[in-house]
């Protein structure tokens, strides 16, 4: 199959952005922040995490996803653990055709142990922890190409009660970000992502954030669950819904730009095609004034097991579906 969306401009533009960002950021300061800021502009990225099958690699996931889409996705999400080896072989091949990167990095090994995020943010050079940090520098600077680092997503979330409290995150949050800028690196935008439901309580949410002058960023994670949970009754969430609260709470830093940096729907079995009516309409809203700061929007193609319950939140549950995040992928607005 030919895929309708074309790999050479991309690389072109990822290039003029990537040399922007170099000569706008000063490493290690406020103004890094404002400058990638403000040469990012108003661009805006649409794309989608693509979860390997039993036996598929990454790549072969990402592939036979575009390959139903029937075309390429302008983003593509991957997720490392603390002490993988970056750039990945997917991340390559993402830099190599001109998508762009949105990368989670969490504060957790492959091996499933958790470091503190205060012995993050306190390590001195010698340590196994900043030696890990000047690795994540060296890693992102070879990339080469601009892209958007989300460290430690959700980490109010209870499994990450393990890494420390919330000054504990904030504390390593903005240690790793210095510690980037300090080592050169000037082609990543850095996000703060919490789920979207906290963002409800505007000083809770503002209990975990690290300030302006380390988030580029503000994001949030968020799903229409309608019947996939257990013991809930099914209620039918709007994208607009979903992350209103986010928005809102966002609207109080107009110089930081937004991401919904995993979102999805499960399918209504009594309604066949309202799952794609649901992304068609994010599709319509994100692109309204009101969502002027958005930047990043990340489809969390994938099952999961959420609340006790299996939620289905794969584009390939209908062709319809797929049509519907095909148009959204083709739309040029969302290519950077």
């Amino acid at each position: 199959m030919t895929l309708r969306r074309g790999g050479v401009a991309a690389q072109v533009l990822a290039a003029v952005v990537a040399s922007t960002l170099a000569l706008a950021a000063l490493p290690g300061s406020a103004s890094a922040t404002q400058g990638a800021a403000a040469a990012a502009g108003t661009a805006r990225y649409f794309g989608a995490w693509a979860q390997p099958a039993a036996g598929q690699s990454k790549i072969q996931a990402l592939s036979a996803l575009e390959s139903r889409l029937g075309t390429r996705l302008p983003l593509v999400t991957d997720y490392s653990a603390w002490d993988e080896a970056f750039p990945s072989s997917l991340d390559k091949s993402i830099a190599t055709r001109g998508s762009h990167l949105l990368l989670f990095v969490k504060l957790k090994r492959k091996d499933g142990s958790r470091p503190k995020w205060i012995d993050l943010a306190n390590a001195k050079k010698g340590s196994g922890l900043y030696a890990d940090m000047d690795r994540w520098a060296a890693g992102v600077k070879s990339y080469g190409k601009p892209m958007h680092l989300v460290f430690h997503k959700e980490p109010n979330e209870p499994d990450n009660q393990a890494n420390g409290t919330a000054p504990q995150y904030v504390a390593a949050y903005r240690a790793f970000v210095a510690h980037m800028r300090n080592a050169g690196v000037s082609n990543a935008r850095y996000v703060w992502a919490l789920p979207a439901t906290i963002f409800a309580n505007a000083s809770q949410a503002a209990s975990w954030y690290p300030g302006d002058s380390y988030v580029d960023v503000i994001g949030g994670t968020g799903a229409n669950h309608y019947g996939c949970l257990p013991g809930i009754a099914p209620k039918w969430r709007t994208f607009a819904a979903v992350f209103a609260a986010m928005r809102t709470w966002a609207s109080a830093h107009p110089t930081r730009r937004t991401g919904v940096v995993e979102f999805e729907t499960v399918e209504d079995p009594a309604q066949p095609g309202r799952k794609a009516q649901w992304i068609s309409d994010a599709h319509s809203v994100a692109g309204t004034s009101s969502w002027s700061q958005i930047e990043v929007l990340s489809y969390f193609n994938s099952t999961a097991t959420d609340g006790g319950g299996v939620c289905d939140w794969r584009l390939t549950t209908s062709s319809s579906a797929l049509s519907a995040a095909a148009a959204w992928a083709d739309d040029p607005r969302y290519g950077g």
